[in-house]
């Protein structure tokens, strides 16, 4: 069983039956994963030397964890939490990956955001955002290097896309509306981000552009992960426990009041 202590709840991951176990109020309760293997996602790796089985685990994910007193206020505020494990691997030259994606529009042209935290291990999480001015096309392309305890913020218009470029397994929650579906069409159909994450000769990334944005010009912009204090919570809180001030999560269903828009 794998602690997950940084989430600020008793949460443990069974990883020989790939469960998140959370004890509440001297309850167990067991959460299913849903699976994302190389088969689904195979289309959005470059490589073409990919070896491993069709059937192979890419991540796993675990929507809905909350304890029970807080069941009520995370309902009425149309929020959910959700942890995500991705395991390590390479395929091909590439690291491993989410499938990547969009959020629809909220309000007043900015869609849903949503913030991450790093529970355990560590991830690049690379966001891209359309951007024109006088006819030029150009992809803003934000790659931030969370580490246990980071949080990692999604601003509105921003797709993005969590990359494990570590041997160890990442482990990293999110706090999200649950009044939208994620959109998957437009990253498949370019089969992939702007760039792929390949891995160095001698350890490290290397960025390679998708072909299948030859449309685009390429803006790669390096930030720092985000502390408590910019969600207007003390350092080091857990971030599950911004439940317990549902009204500073309010910018997660309503984008006009998020802490900030972009990244600079």
């Amino acid at each position: 069983m794998i602690p997950l202590d940084l989430s600020g709840l008793n949460l443990h991951f069974d990883k020989e039956k790939k469960k998140i176990i959370l004890i509440d109020e001297n309850k167990e309760t067991q959460y299913e994963p849903l699976f994302r293997k190389l088969k689904d996602v195979r289309a959005l790796f470059c490589g073409s030397t990919i070896t491993q089985s069709p059937e192979t685990i890419i991540y796993s994910m675990f929507r809905g964890i909350c304890k029970k007193k807080h069941e009520k206020t995370i309902k009425e505020n149309k929020l959910r939490y959700d942890i995500t494990i991705i395991e390590p691997a390479i395929f091909g030259e590439e690291y491993v990956k989410t499938a990547g994606h969009y959020h629809p529009i909220a309000k007043d042209g900015l869609s849903y955001p949503e913030v991450y935290e790093v529970i355990k291990g560590e991830g690049l999480f690379f966001l891209q955002k359309k951007e024109e001015f006088a006819g030029n096309k150009k992809l803003k392309s934000v790659f931030v290097l969370g580490k246990e305890g980071d949080l990692i913020f999604i601003p509105p218009n921003y797709g993005h896309i969590t990359i494990n470029t570590s041997n160890e397994f990442l482990y990293m929650a999110n706090w999200v509306s649950s009044a939208f579906e994620s959109e998957y069409k437009e990253i498949k159909e370019r089969k992939g981000a702007i760039f792929y994450i390949l891995q160095k000769n001698g350890g490290g990334f290397k960025l390679e552009k998708n072909d299948n944005y030859a449309d685009y010009k390429a803006q790669p912009v390096f930030a720092s992960p985000k502390k408590a204090s910019f969600f207007g919570f003390e350092e080091k809180t857990p971030m599950y426990e911004f439940i317990e001030s549902p009204e500073k999560l309010m910018f997660l269903n309503d984008p006009t009041v998020c802490p900030d828009l972009d990244y600079d």
